[in-house]
């Protein structure tokens, strides 16, 4: 897949198999619609392109957007590169961006920049200043600028509609499990390991502290997680516990969310400063103040032995 900006000459992706939106999360309903953009530009000898924007409309749109992206830019680019699409074009979204009606959306940005042969959108696509574009707006122009329009129908899995805000909402109830069903894979999260406090060393647990760099992550709610830690740099996974939330057995008056790791091998080793991936299996139990270290020790332990075990 080549990835596409404003500064690309677009000449070669005129007349392509064109879809456009946030896709965040790359969920089932988005693959569908990759998959029929792929399927498309196969049968036409064209070429497939999905437009979408870095950074999310919502980190410019709204200022409180914490825990809220599932999908952060690099892993969204990768797994649409997996998806086998030809062209990714990313919009840099800004506030002038934001603001163009929806009629030129139309006409300035898709048609003038792209000229698609075919247009595909999701049941529920908007587009355009306040989201007043929608599929009737593209099916008004679709003669005039010579398209064909495609929808994708809603997609249900075990009753619950397939869409990013359903799979957020699960996510920060803890249901990650649920969610990963919803996206046809795990959810994951990525960071970098920190220097923490050295507790995990002494709890007999090694310990990676995840820090994520963009605040609009989503993150699951707080508690203790299954979840396996991909370190990047050598592709080797470790099974852990993974713990969210503010540590209130050691809290010291700091409620910053912090993410730990604890590996469930004994084996040493140093991965500070490596860029890791936090894939979540399933939710365990709930954060728990403990009334001392022996406490927490054992239940971390009984938290171990159900990971090896499930």
């Amino acid at each position: 897949m080549e990835i596409l900006d404003n500064n690309t000459d677009l000449s070669d992706i005129q007349n392509c198999v064109m879809t456009i939106g946030n896709f965040d999360g790359i969920h089932i309903g988005h693959s569908k619609i990759i998959d029929l953009a792929n399927e498309l530009a196969a049968s036409q000898g064209s070429k497939s392109l999905l437009v979408t924007f870095n950074p999310h409309p919502v980190e410019v749109l709204n200022s409180k957007c914490d825990n809220y992206i599932i999908t952060d830019f690099e892993k969204k680019m990768s797994l649409l590169a997996e998806a086998g699409l030809d062209f990714a074009y990313v919009v840099n979204f800004d506030d002038n961006f934001a603001n163009i009606e929806a009629n030129n959306f139309v006409k300035e940005f898709i048609y003038r920049k792209f000229n698609p042969s075919d247009i595909i959108v999701g049941y529920d696509h908007f587009f355009g200043k306040d989201r007043k574009g929608s599929f009737d707006l593209l099916e008004k122009y679709k003669e005039t600028f010579s398209y064909e329009l495609h929808r994708v129908a809603k997609i249900r899995l075990n009753n619950i509609d397939v869409k990013s805000s359903m799979i957020r909402n699960l996510i920060k109830e803890g249901k990650v499990k649920d969610a990963s069903e919803l996206l046809g894979r795990p959810f994951s999260i990525n960071g970098r390991v920190v220097k923490g406090k050295g507790r995990g060393a002494k709890l007999l647990a090694p310990t990676a502290n995840v820090q994520i760099e963009n605040l609009a992550q989503l993150l699951p709610k707080n508690g203790v997680y299954h979840a396996d830690l991909f370190i990047k740099k050598d592709n080797t996974t470790y099974d852990s516990v993974c713990n969210i939330g503010i540590r209130p057995t050691f809290n010291d008056g700091n409620n910053d969310i912090s993410i730990e790791a604890h590996i469930l091998s004994e084996r040493e080793f140093d991965i500070y400063g490596y860029d890791v991936e936090l894939i979540f299996k399933n939710y365990i139990r709930a954060e728990i103040k403990f009334n001392d270290e022996k406490e927490l020790i054992n239940q971390i332990n009984l938290d171990k032995e159900y990971c090896i075990n499930n």
